[in-house]
Parts: structure tokens; C-alpha cells; sequence
């Protein structure tokens, strides 16, 4: 079965350089992209960012930067961050922004070794001192030039620009614009390849489903990393593909970062806001005791998107009672599907959708292949939007794509209507994630993880689900303990969380929850036991991505022996179980 869009997918208008290009022009005053220093906002112009690009392009090909050695940033969101990506897309040069985390994760930096390794990168652009010793280490098998600066270079020889003039006029939609690294939890960081003409389509594409678009410049306060396709790609084309405004969020989703994003919605009221379901869930109750942000946050928003995993339902419910309450309206609430293979988006829900329809349906353009597995489908994905290949392994090509050109995304979905496809597909999960109990019978991780999250809300922040091979499922829970001390009361303001985890009152409305989940279906359906986690994710070893998910294979893998305590043959006094296993 393959579902499509009635909708043909128009003309581009060009690549997102040509629109740089035009709004340098037509809105030459208007504000690009704006970073918080200090107190202040640093705001640079259309005008003033494509001509920064444009002289350091031309640097960047003195260089040796070329089709075939790309330029990599590592350095954080910010103005030059954009001007470094936009000068290699000027040049004709791929660009790659890598995780900061790369160069952090000492003394070998094995990521960041094998990003080197595959992109072979003519020229470094390095924010900070905090790369210093990694790029030091790459030095010892790679060369390449350091830049530390984009403003204040300019072209050394008077040839450069007729060669950046020439390289510009030679983009096309096949050029390589981007390689964008996928996150490496299961091996090696792959660079899938974005072309000019991808990022294009899937913009036009985003533009035919949020037809508002065209009525305004859109202003975002967006905190999500460049170095994924969610921040990178979707967001920031986004506001480039419409001429409108970036205001670069210094917070991020982590408890301790949370603030600063509330600070910024204080002065910033954006037309459309974009986060992750964990940013959702830790700004909703942060909100709630800031007026002026939340007003802000709901004022002249268009829509609420949450991507790369599925938003709780219990959030999704506080964003739209918060929305009524303070601008009197409903805030549309919408989700995505896709990869960083698709450019990112291939599928979205739409903006007037009456009631649940899941990740939605495809985005004009998009071919989606549903291929029965069980009960379920396996989703493959064909269309302008979707990558040729990875950089540097056409070897992958073979097993990445089928034999009609349909990408293997790795997921499973079904119909929400088998008998009206036009009501959306719901995600069902990982096809990598899915596992069988010692009983033969499969897990489906995604939607048992999410609800589970429900029901033990909200003194549950995420879960890990577990049990492949064994004969029940159980689940690590990390908890949110601030909620925990607000059921607890003021006798637990200075408690630690393992006083917090063993308190009678905290285990009984765990207790309740896993009761509350086996009453939902069969043995693959609930968790037979959990045990809390006194830590929370280290992002600094995978468990938790930059975009701020928590990575299921890599926490299972770091937290083996907690694994064990929940399949030991006599459960120790920490494991919660249910009364028929305990």
C-alpha cells in the first residue's frame, strides 16, 4: 500500500542560497538571526549575514575547501555558527556541523575520529576553548585549517571571489549542501548526504502544509541543536526559505537549562514555537509561574510542533488548557514524522485535524510504502526530500533502499482507520526496539514506554523498557523529583532521592501505577516489575541525545546490572513488583 498527497508538490524557487540572496535584498534591514549576549540581543541583518558569508566563503575556498573536502563546524547555535554554514553553501562546500559533545568525550575522541575519518575536512571552523585538545588529536592523522573567527577575515587574493562567483553559479539542486551525522549509539557516525535540492523540496513541501507561512515573516526563539536535522534543517530553512527572524534560545531541554528558556519567551514572542517532548514536559510547570512567558509563548503563535518522539499525552493536554486560558483561542498542536535521511519531515499532522491522527500523512511530493508485518506496517519512504546515499559508503546504498527506490527507515506504523487511510498513521516504534519475550511474543517498546509514562505522571520523567529474551517486561524509571517532593511536602525539601525512591508513599503510587498497567492487556503490554533510577541520563555517554530524548539501546546497555536486579530469581527490597510477582 502506498499513500500520497493529491496535492502535487510546486516549484522550489530556487535553493535556500537563492533565497538568502533575495531577502538580502528585498528585506536587507530585517533582523536574520539574533544570540543573547549578556542582557543583550545581538541581532544581524539579512543584508549583513549574506554579505559576511559571501567574503567568508571566498576564504574558505583559499583554504582548500571544495566539493570533495567539506568544511565541519564545531561550535554552538549562534550568528557565526550561521555564517560559517552559509559561507560553505555560498562556496559550493559541504558543511557538517558536528555535536560539541564529540570533542568533549576525551582522551581517544573515537566519534569525533571517525567523523574526521569519513569526511576527510579541508577546513575547521572552532568555537571556543573547549575543542582545543580534540582538534589537537585530530592533527595527529588528519590535515586540515582552523578558523576561529568569521568576522574579521576576509579574502587574501583578488581571484577569490571570481572562484566563490563561479562555484555559486555552478549549485544546483544535486550539489551536496550538507552532511549531517546520525548519532553513532550503534556504531559509527554515518554523514547521510543533503543535497541543495532535498532541503528545497522538503521546505516547499513544509510550506504547502502551513500555508500561513506566506502572511508573515515567522519569528522563532529556537534552542534545537544545528547539528540535527530537526534545529538545522527543518527549523532554521525555515526561517530562511520565508525571510523571517531567529532568535537563537541559550536553554535547552534539561532541568538546568529550562530557565533560560523561559527567560528568552519573556522577550521574544514567537509566530510558531518548535521543542521535544522532554523541553515540553519541563516547560509546562515553568510556565505556569511566568506570566509573561507564557503570554509570550501563546500570544501570536500559529502552532505548537513537537518531534522526535512521541509527546505524552498528559503534555499535550497542559499546552492546550494553557493555550485557552491565555489567549482565548486554540493553539493548533502538531507532530511530525521523518529522519534525518528525509530532509527531516515526511509526514505531519494537519493543522485542522478534529481529533488524534498520529504522525499524520504525507507532506505533498512524499511517497510513503506501508508493508504489512504482523498486525502492523514496516514505513519506507521515496520522494525529492529523501538523501542519495551516506558520504563516503556507497557500499550502504544496497541495504538502505529497496529495490523501488523506497528508503528503509527502520519503523513501524498502522493505519488509525485501516478503512479511511486519510485519518492518519499512528507510530507504533523502532523496528530495531522491538523485541520477544522468552514466549515468542513481540514487544512494542514505543507505545508501552508512553503509556506507562502516563500513568506513572507525574512522578515519572522517562522509562527504559526491558525484558528481550526474558519472561515478562520490566522498566528503569527516572523519576522527576521535584514532583516527588511536592507530593511529599515540606519533610522532603532536603531529602536525597534515594530517601525520596524508598519513601512508603512514593512506592505505593508506583505500585498503583504498574496495577493500573497490567489491567491494560496481555503480558507484552505492562511491565511486571521497575526499579527506580537514582541518576538521571548521562548525555555525555549517548543516554541522552542532543535534541534530548533518552536513547533506549545505550541506557540499557550503561544500566546492565540494574537490568539484572529486575530479572533476579528473588527481587532485592529496591524492585517494585506487582502483587501476583512479588
Amino acid at each position: 500500500m502506498i499513500l500520497r498527497d493529491p496535492k502535487p508538490l510546486l516549484d522550489t524557487g530556487g535553493t535556500l542560497v537563492d533565497w538568502l540572496d533575495h531577502w538580502s535584498i528585498v528585506r536587507s534591514e530585517q533582523v536574520f538571526i539574533a544570540q543573547r549576549e549578556k542582557n543583550e540581543w545581538r541581532c544581524v541583518t539579512y543584508r549583513d549575514v549574506a554579505a559576511s558569508a559571501r567574503r567568508l566563503g571566498a576564504v574558505l575556498l583559499e583554504l582548500g575547501a571544495s566539493p570533495t573536502r567539506p568544511l565541519l563546524i564545531l561550535a554552538p547555535n549562534g550568528i557565526d555558527h550561521v555564517v560559517a554554514m552559509l559561507a560553505g553553501l555560498y562556496a559550493g562546500v559541504p558543511v557538517a556541523s558536528v555535536a560539541l559533545a564529540y570533542a568533549s568525550a576525551g582522551p581517544s575522541f573515537d566519534k569525533l575520529g571517525a567523523v574526521f575519518d569519513a569526511l576527510q575536512p579541508a577546513v575547521i571552523y572552532a568555537q571556543g576553548t573547549s575543542t582545543t585538545d580534540a582538534l589537537a588529536t585530530m592533527k595527529q592523522c588528519h590535515e586540515f585549517r582552523t578558523l576561529a573567527s568569521t568576522s574579521s577575515i576576509t579574502p587574501v587574493r583578488a581571484e577569490s571571489n571570481a572562484l566563490l562567483a563561479a562555484a555559486r553559479e555552478g549549485i544546483g539542486p544535486d550539489t551536496v549542501a550538507k552532511i549531517m551525522f546520525t548519532s553513532g549509539s550503534t556504531g559509527a557516525p554515518k554523514g547521510v548526504i543533503h543535497t541543495h535540492g532535498m532541503w528545497s523540496a522538503n521546505q516547499q513541501q513544509i510550506a504547502q502544509a502551513w500555508p500561513f507561512l506566506s502572511d508573515e515573516p515567522p519569528v522563532l526563539l529556537d534552542w534545537l541543536p544545528w547539528n540535527h536535522t530537526f534545529g538545522g534543517n527543518h527549523n532554521l530553512g525555515l526561517v530562511l526559505r520565508h525571510g523571517g527572524t531567529l532568535y537563537v534560545d541559550d536553554g535547552a531541554a534539561t532541568p538546568a537549562a529550562i530557565e533560560r528558556t523561559v527567560r528568552n519567551l519573556r522577550e521574544v514572542a514567537p509566530t510558531m514555537y518548535f521543542n521535544v517532548p522532554k523541553g515540553y514536559d519541563l516547560l509546562l510547570p515553568a510556565l505556569k509561574h511566568d506570566e509573561a512567558a507564557l503570554r509570550n509563548l501563546f500570544a501570536r503563535s500559529k502552532l505548537i510542533m513537537s518531534a522526535a518522539a512521541a509527546l505524552p499525552a498528559h503534555v499535550a493536554a497542559g499546552l492546550r488548557d494553557l493555550a485557552r486560558v491565555t489567549s482565548g483561542r486554540e493553539c493548533p498542536i502538531v507532530t511530525g514524522w521523518g529522519s534525518t535521511e528525509t530532509a527531516p519531515g515526511a509526514t505531519v499532522t494537519p493543522l485542522d485535524a478534529a481529533g488524534d491522527c498520529g504522525i499524520g500523512l504525507p507532506l505533498p511530493g512524499v511517497e510513503l510504502k506501508m508493508i504489512p508485518v504482523a498486525a502492523n506496517y514496516e514505513l519506507r519512504v521515496r520522494g525529492p526530500n529523501v538523501t542519495p546515499g551516506y558520504w563516503g559508503r556507497p557500499d550502504l546504498r544496497a541495504s538502505i533502499f529497496d529495490e523501488e527506490g523506497f528508503y528503509r527507515i527502520g519503523d513501524i506504523g498502522r493505519l488509525i482507520d485501516p478503512k479511511r487511510p486519510e485519518q492518519g498513521i499512528s507510530f507504533v516504534g523502532r523496528m530495531a526496539e522491538e523485541f520477544k519475550l522468552s514466549t515468542g511474543t513481540w514487544v512494542q517498546v514505543s507505545p508501552l514506554r508512553l503509556r506507562a509514562i502516563e500513568e506513572f505522571a507525574p512522578l515519572v520523567q522517562d522509562a527504559v523498557v526491558a525484558g528481550a529474551n526474558r519472561d515478562f517486561v520490566s522498566l528503569l524509571l527516572f523519576m522527576n523529583w521535584q514532583q516527588c517532593r511536592v507530593l511529599l511536602g515540606e519533610d522532603a525539601r532536603e531529602a536525597s532521592e534515594k530517601e525520596i525512591a524508598s519513601d512508603p508513599r512514593i512506592r505505593r503510587q508506583l505500585r498503583r501505577a504498574l496495577g493500573a498497567l497490567a489491567r491494560s492487556g496481555g503480558s507484552s503490554t505492562y511491565p511486571a516489575r521497575c526499579l527506580v533510577q537514582l541518576d538521571a541520563p548521562d548525555a555525555a555517554s549517548g543516554e541522552i541525545t542532543d535534541k534530548g530524548y533518552l536513547n533506549q539501546a545505550v541506557a540499557l546497555r550503561r544500566r546492565a546490572s540494574d537490568v539484572e536486579r529486575l530479572y533476579a530469581a528473588q527481587a532485592d527490597e529496591d524492585v517494585m513488583c506487582l502483587e501476583k510477582e512479588a
